[in-house]
C-alpha cells in the first residue's frame, strides 16, 4: 500500500510501530503500539533537533541530537536507564535493543545503558557503528574490522567474522531451516559488496552476490533487505510471505524492517509489505513545524483571496460612485455652505481607505515582510 509522504530522512521499526525522522530534526511514531497506548507517543513526538533514531524490537524509540545527547522515550521500563543516558556528551552513533541501548562516542568509545542479560560491550573502543539483536552484539570498529559479544550456543560459524576487512555496516537477522532458525551475520563493504556469516552456506552465497549496496537491513523474521546506491531494493528470503513487492520499488531514499513488516520511503510516499498497521498512519502524521508550515500556506491563499475580493469591490463601488456623480453632479458640502469635494472624490476616497485597511489585515504578514528584489 502507498501514502502521500514528503520530508522524512529516516526510518526505524518496532514490532508494532514505525517512527520516521523529519527533515526538521522532529521525531513521528505510528502504529498499533501507539494505538493501544503500549508506546509514549507524546513523549517521542517532543524530540526535536535530532539527527538518528533507533528502534529496539520490542521497545521504544532512542534519538540522538545534534548536540551529541541521547534521548530515550517509549517503555515505562526506561525511566531505569534515562539517568545513565542523561551523563553521555559527545555521541555520534546510537543502537537500541531489547536489553540495552548503546552508544558510540566521537573517540569510539562504547556506553551502555540495560538489563543483566545486556551484551558486554561496556568495553569497546575504536567503534563506529553497533548492532544489536537481543543477547547478542556485533561492532564496527574505525579499522573496518568487526568485534561481536554474546550469542554463544552453536556459533562456531562466527569464527568467519575474524577474517572481515574493510566493514562499513553489519546487518544482524535470522534465518530459516527445517532444523529451526539461527542468526547470521551480513557485513557491507566500503566498496558497496557484501560478505555474509551464517549457518548455512547456501545463504552465504546468495548473498555475496550483491554489489553496489548502500545499507543492509536484517530486522525481518528470515530475510535480509539489501538498499541499493540507485535506490532500488534487494531482497534475499529463506521462508515466508513473498517481498517481492519491494524489489519493484524505485528511488528508495530510506528503508526499515522488523520481524513482520518492511517499510520505505520512495521520494513522495510511503510503501511496504507485511502488517501495514505498524507504519500505514506515519503517512497521516506531519511534524510539527510541516503542520505549522501548512498553516501558514492555507493562511497565505485566504488572506490573498479576501483581499483580492476586497479590492475588486472597492474598483466596482468606485467605478459606480464616479459615474452617478458625474452624469448628476453631486458635491459634498460643509454645514458653512462651502463646497469642499465633488461626492464621486469624496466616496472613492473613503472606499479605497477601507479596501487598504481590510487588505492590510487580510493579507499575509510573511508576505508584507519580503524583501523586494533588486534587479
Amino acid at each position: 500500500m502507498e501514502k502521500q509522504m514528503t520530508r522524512i530522512t529516516g526510518l526505524a521499526a518496532a514490532i508494532d510501530f514505525t517512527a520516521s525522522l523529519w527533515q526538521d530534526g522532529t521525531v513521528s511514531i505510528a502504529g498499533k503500539g501507539v494505538r493501544s497506548g503500549r508506546v509514549k507517543k507524546k513523549e517521542i513526538e517532543a524530540f526535536s533537533d535530532v539527527v538518528q533514531i533507533a528502534a529496539g524490537e520490542s521497545s521504544g524509540v532512542a534519538a540522538l541530537t545534534d548536540q551529541g545527547t541521547v534521548l530515550l522515550a517509549g517503555l515505562a521500563r526506561y525511566e531505569k536507564w534515562r539517568h545513565t543516558v542523561s551523563k553521555w556528551e559527545n555521541i555520534a552513533f546510537i543502537a537500541l535493543g531489547d536489553h540495552c541501548l548503546a552508544g558510540v562516542d566521537t573517540a569510539g568509545n562504547v556506553v551502555v545503558a540495560g538489563d543483566e542479560e545486556a551484551p558486554d560491550i561496556a568495553r569497546w573502543q575504536n567503534m563506529q557503528k553497533i548492532a544489536l539483536y537481543g543477547t547478542f552484539a556485533i561492532g564496527v570498529k574505525k579499522d573496518g574490522t568487526v568485534q561481536t559479544s554474546g550469542y554463544h550456543e552453536r556459533n562456531y560459524w562466527l569464527d568467519e567474522l575474524k577474517q572481515w576487512q574493510d566493514i562499513d555496516d553489519v546487518a544482524i537477522g535470522s534465518q530459516y531451516s527445517v532444523a529451526g532458525s539461527t542468526l547470521f551475520v551480513a557485513g557491507l563493504k566500503k566498496d558497496g559488496s557484501v560478505v555474509c556469516a551464517a549457518k548455512y552456506p547456501v545463504f552465504e552465497q546468495q548473498i555475496e552476490a550483491w554489489r553496489d549496496m548502500k545499507a543492509l537491513y536484517g530486522g525481518m523474521r528470515y530475510a535480509l533487505l539489501g538498499l541499493k546506491k540507485d535506490g532500488t531494493i534487494a531482497v534475499y528470503q529463506s521462508h515466508g510471505e513473498s517481498l517481492d513487492a519491494l524489489q519493484a520499488l524505485r528511488c528508495v531514499t530510506s528503508l526499515t524492517a522488523s520481524e513482520n513488516f518492511a517499510a520505505a520511503v520512495c521520494e513522495d510516499h510511503l510503501a511496504g509489505v507485511g502488517d501495514s498497521d505498524c507504519f500505514e498512519d506515519l503517512a497521516l502524521r506531519p511534524s510539527a513545524a510541516q503542520a505549522r508550515a501548512v498553516a501558514l500556506e492555507r493562511a497565505q491563499k485566504r488572506g490573498k483571496w479576501i483581499s483580492g475580493i476586497a479590492a475588486g469591490v472597492g474598483a466596482v463601488l468606485i467605478a459606480i460612485i464616479w459615474l452617478t456623480g458625474i452624469l448628476r453632479g453631486y458635491a459634498v458640502t460643509m454645514p458653512s455652505g462651502a463646497v469642499i469635494a465633488s461626492a464621486p472624490v469624496f466616496f472613492s476616497v473613503l472606499i479605497a481607505l477601507i479596501c487598504a485597511v481590510v487588505i492590510c489585515f487580510a493579507w499575509p504578514e510573511q508576505e508584507r515582510k519580503k524583501p523586494v528584489s533588486k534587479k
